[in-house]
């Protein structure tokens, strides 16, 4: 049914009447290319940011790791020292002049010297706690003193000579306390890695 006085020959055609909206419906088909292109942009960033969050956890997980391993071995050798206090008192007085006292030496000390591990990761604290930076900090400085103490020429040289065993143990002791209190942080710090990783899968 037509509208009264409605005429389809004066009617305008179909194109006349769409030709109005040409730039409306552009601008609305511009629009929705540009929101697709948006998406398109943002979803390759988000994927991007979470591969480089997924590759920095497993450095972080690998640097701890490797140190958690290391710093093992390093409390081991301090538990040994306050049982060997005498026999590296000897050695250390003889000024390790003898091969076999040497590699006794060098066995007894190598993990307090020898820290590439550690040294990973204090190239690379950016990536974790203060707290881990200050436990780290301390380990490596209480290392430093107990090489010294393992050094024969410095050994040979402290002043109460008498003390020597007495100060190897309680070095080694200091090492010892540190460096436990630093295992328990690695483990704290692991475990949140591999539950930021199993996030990311």
């Amino acid at each position: 049914m037509q509208p009264e006085g409605y005429d389809r020959a004066s009617a305008p055609p179909i194109y006349e009447v769409l030709k109005d909206f040409q730039p409306t419906l552009a601008a609305v088909i511009a629009l929705l290319a540009a929101s697709l292109a948006y998406l398109t942009a943002t979803q390759k960033t988000r994927l991007d940011r979470r591969l480089a969050e997924r590759e920095l956890a497993y450095r972080k997980l690998g640097i701890l790791t490797r140190a958690r391993y290391e710093v093992r071995l390093i409390v081991l050798m301090a538990i040994y020292l306050p049982k060997s206090t005498r026999q590296l008192d000897t050695i250390l007085m003889s000024g390790a002049k003898f091969e076999p006292r040497q590699r006794a030496l060098d066995t007894a000390t190598r993990h307090f010297r020898n820290t590439p591990h550690l040294d990973d990761l204090w190239q690379n604290l950016q990536y974790f706690p203060q707290t881990l930076a200050r436990d780290v900090d301390e380990l490596r400085r209480r290392l430093f003193a107990l090489s010294g103490t393992l050094d024969p020429v410095l050994y040979r040289t402290l002043p109460d000579a008498g003390r020597g065993p007495e100060l190897i143990a309680s070095r080694g002791g200091e090492v010892e306390k540190i460096a436990d209190s630093l295992l328990v942080e690695f483990d704290r710090i692991i475990e949140g890695t591999e539950a930021e990783l199993a996030r990311h899968r």
